[in-house]
């Protein structure tokens, strides 16, 4: 009897170490969850932050490309009406006779 209460009290403490090592490998797991979900919640953090700086660099573009481009057509319309303004004034000069000299300098003729 005395080989079988050996025996019981071996399996007893072999089923403790079991326990125990089973014990310490669901915290050793869950610690290495724990880190997993420590480690995604800063990289989604991160990314966020990437994709915010990321989206305020599109918009300021947008804007300043926006700007650019209303600049270029004021500057489009303004040349087009200072030429067209110079067309009408070239087509009323051809309109007109040749200029007199005496018109331009009273007193002096040009000899033929």
């Amino acid at each position: 009897m005395a080989n079988g209460a050996d025996e019981i009290r071996q399996l007893k403490a072999t089923s403790q170490a079991l326990r125990e090592q089973l014990e310490d490998l669901r915290f050793e797991k869950d610690e290495a969850v724990q880190q997993v979900v420590v480690a995604t919640q800063d990289e989604i953090t991160q990314l966020k932050s990437i994709a915010a700086a990321l989206r305020e660099e599109l918009e300021r573009v947008t804007i300043d490309s926006q700007n650019r481009i209303q600049e270029l057509e004021r500057d489009f319309n303004n040349e087009r009406k200072h030429l067209q303004e110079m067309i009408g004034v070239l087509r009323n000069d051809l309109g007109k006779p040749a200029l007199d000299p005496e018109a331009i300098l009273p007193g002096e003729r040009q000899d033929d």
